[in-house]
């Protein structure tokens, strides 16, 4: 028996950049990042606790034997570390070779005129503040044997959609209604018991009450604390995966979402997004969906995304909405699964980034859940948002079933006109079952 349609309103929404109808203007919830998304990512270094007069080596040191020239080493290199183009501007993320560096470290932190704006333990890694690089520099050289690595703090966003002008003349035919048909997944198919037993955590801006959801279906950890209404994109991106109403049907009805509210109405950053990863490993995620990304390569993002895929979790990362030739982080890593957009002529979608992802997935008319101000709606979206969630309920289905996720979705992929390079191994596909 069909689910019958809740009685919510509709919204259309274009991955985050929502125009919703309740007689008020579009809402733009998060900004693309600043960065220009044809750069080269920066990658920050391990450092070392020796100095170097080269400048291709490390200029860490213990304080006692660097000279001037060395010293200005360690500040240039500094520099381009913590504040290459598109970090947040006076943070750092450290991290240390031992417990006992970091429990030092935070015991005399506040001495060294840093602010500690949060702690990983996982990853023995703490998020600082700082007004005067010259502060940072100091407890470098006066501690440096005690640091294993340092990188930047990028933000980490929802991707909106890059402005007309920008954008790469792909595909903008709509799935709508024929979304699960078009994946193997129509109503000729029982998915009542698809994603049984499989726990998908989703990292994004909160998961709202909604009728999409059954009672118990949806667990929730806020790392944002900040008092507000979940935004509407996590709403949406849960929903591909397990919703099971009418207008917010979801993939694999019967999985469970781990909600890991790491972003609020400004955004996220590489801290919250690695804590966030490793909230998920600690509450047993068997699949991790990101649909956020930056342009900055985040060496405790990476470290967090390498737990994940060591324990054997699934972990799924939307290529990006910049119509660029290159894949957002965390999608860019190796290991996770990227999905990049199509529509529904098998076309790149036309806000789409490519740089060979896995596959690619529906991304352009895509029904679902949404919420505002806690109020529950249904939204038909663009993004690659919502291809990666169409790709985390897939791959919820295959676990169920005992089957390799990554050899499933590689094999059964529909070869589309979108080529390799922007749609790897063509557009998801579930096999008959």
């Amino acid at each position: 028996m069909k689910p019958a349609r809740p009685s919510v309103p509709r919204v259309a929404i274009s991955s985050v950049i929502c125009l919703v109808i309740v007689g008020v203007a579009a809402v733009n919830y998060f900004q693309s990042p600043a960065t220009d998304p044809m750069a080269v990512p920066v990658t920050s270094a391990v450092i070392s606790p020796h100095c170097q007069a080269d400048v291709s080596q490390p200029v860490i040191s213990d304080g006692k034997t660097m000279n001037v020239s060395a010293v200005a080493k360690l500040t240039e290199d500094l520099a381009q570390r913590v504040q290459p183009k598109g970090a947040i501007p006076n943070e750092a993320v450290l991290t240390f070779v031992s417990w006992a560096a970091m429990s030092d470290f935070l015991n005399r932190a506040t001495a060294q005129g840093l602010v500690v704006k949060g702690r990983l333990d996982s990853l023995r890694s703490v998020r600082v503040a700082f007004d005067s690089l010259e502060k940072l520099r100091r407890e470098l050289l006066d501690h440096g044997a005690d640091y294993e690595g340092i990188g930047a703090n990028f933000p980490v966003l929802a991707p909106g959609l890059p402005p007309r002008e920008q954008r790469n003349g792909g595909g903008d035919l709509q799935f709508g209604d024929a979304l699960l048909f078009a994946i193997g997944a129509g109503p000729e198919v029982n998915r009542s018991l698809w994603g049984k037993g499989v726990t998908v955590a989703v990292l994004d801006s909160g998961v709202a009450a909604h009728p999409a959801f059954s009672e118990g279906q949806v667990t929730h950890v806020d790392l944002v604390n900040d008092g507000q209404p979940f935004e509407g994109h996590g709403t949406a991106i849960a929903s591909l995966i397990v919703g099971s109403v009418d207008g917010a049907q979801g993939v694999s009805p019967a999985a469970k979402i781990l909600d890991v509210r790491i972003a609020g109405a400004g955004g996220s950053d590489s801290f919250l997004l690695a804590r966030g990863i490793e909230m998920a490993l600690a509450r047993g995620a068997q699949i991790i969906n990101i649909s956020m990304g930056s342009y900055g390569d985040s060496p405790v993002v990476a470290q967090a995304i390498n737990h994940a895929l060591e324990r054997g979790v699934v972990v799924v990362a939307s290529a990006g909405n910049d119509s660029a030739a290159v894949k957002d982080w965390p999608a860019a890593y190796a290991g996770v699964i990227s999905v990049s957009g199509v529509d529904a002529a098998g076309r790149l979608a036309y806000y789409s980034n490519s740089g060979d992802p896995t596959l690619a997935a529906p991304g352009v008319g895509i029904p679902s859940a949404y919420a505002q101000w806690n109020k529950p709606y249904l939204a038909i979206g663009d993004g690659t948002s919502q291809a990666a969630a169409l790709v985390s309920g897939a791959a919820a289905a295959i676990l169920s079933q005992g089957g390799n996720v990554l050899t499933t979705l590689s094999k059964s992929a529909l070869s589309i006109p979108a080529n390799k390079q922007q749609a790897g191994a063509g557009m998801l596909h579930l096999p008959k079952r």
